[in-house]
């Protein structure tokens, strides 16, 4: 009986979960009058959906990259969305979402809304050069006391087994094409090639252009000016970044939170009267997880529909 009624469980738990989500989504209340969207990018946005099912209902909803990028595309016509406030401390996301997040958060501003970014450090111990890359698109970009900003350029670490794998009888048996194709050179050499320094400076050297070329534009900063911080004082003191022009705060988070709701408030002064009067019509906080599972799909443009198809995985030689 034991087993039967677990049996019994398991197939009626989708259900119960289900009806139990379209319970919770008809008693989810009214957005605020004044929103600021927050944004964790600390959180992991995936490329594609989670698989529906049982793995959907343990692993709850999830929001994409693509949900990610539609929800602020809606913000920028909700006249309830301000702003929205991001942390910075440990990127989720690769420098190619970055590009992509940072273009779209500078299509938020022009909008009409305003972008405020904090973070914990952009260095101590670890470069700030990506975080920064980010955060370079905002209104205002603040920094915790006593912390550094570290803008100490691009790097690539290529570790070489190839001598290691000899020395324990381990010929990998691999053809490439021309010295150009370094996918396997880790396995089968014992040092960069001096092909393989080149295309990696190359696109090392790509990478930092573009980078410090839209940071300076961001910040409103001359290209030499920023390459003779970078070369003098890469691994400032926060001083010395709010000196350089680098941030434009200093505070603690909760600072941050107040400057973010003066901001959305009226004109982006403090709280006005009536605010104080009466609370329900103060800006407050948004999670943009919550706000593009409430309402980012009906705010999208609808007009022109595009499908979207989610590669995922290896390219494989194959025609199926």
């Amino acid at each position: 009986m034991r087993f039967l009624a677990t049996i019994g469980f398991i197939t009626l738990l989708p259900l119960i979960v289900f009806l139990g989500m379209k319970v919770f989504q008809s008693k989810v209340p009214d957005l605020p009058p004044q929103i600021v969207l927050t944004l964790d990018l600390g959180e992991s946005f995936p490329e594609s959906p989670a698989l529906k099912g049982i793995q959907q209902i343990l692993t709850g909803p999830t929001t994409t990259f693509f949900d990610l990028l539609r929800t602020l595309s809606a913000a920028e016509l909700d006249p309830k969305v301000k702003g929205i406030v991001l942390r910075v401390n440990d990127l989720a996301i690769g420098l190619a979402q970055l590009e992509e997040l940072r273009s779209a958060l500078m299509v938020f501003r022009k909008n009409g809304k305003f972008v405020f970014v904090y973070a914990d450090t952009f260095g101590d111990l670890s470069p700030g050069v990506t975080k920064y890359y980010l955060a370079s698109c905002a209104d205002q970009i603040w920094m915790q006391p006593f912390s550094s900003l570290n803008l100490t350029g691009m790097q690539v670490d290529q570790p070489f087994f190839g001598k290691v794998l000899k020395q324990f009888g381990v010929l990998p048996q691999i053809s490439t094409r021309k010295e150009y194709k370094n996918a396997y050179a880790s396995l089968t050499d014992s040092e960069a090639s001096d092909a393989n320094k080149e295309a990696t400076t190359n696109l090392l050297q790509r990478l930092h252009d573009k980078l410090m070329a839209d940071i300076t534009a961001g910040r409103e900063l001359s290209s030499t000016a920023l390459q003779e911080v970078m070369r003098d004082n890469p691994m400032m003191s926060d001083k010395d970044a709010k000196t350089n022009h680098l941030i434009d705060r200093l505070g603690y988070i909760d600072e941050f939170k107040q400057a973010a709701l003066d901001k959305a408030s009226v004109g982006g002064t403090a709280p006005s009267s009536t605010d104080k009067k009466d609370p329900k019509n103060a800006p407050a906080f948004v999670s943009i997880h919550y706000y593009s599972a409430l309402v980012g799909e009906a705010l999208a443009p609808q007009e022109e529909k595009i499908a979207l198809i989610y590669g995922v995985g290896a390219i494989m030689q194959d025609d199926k």
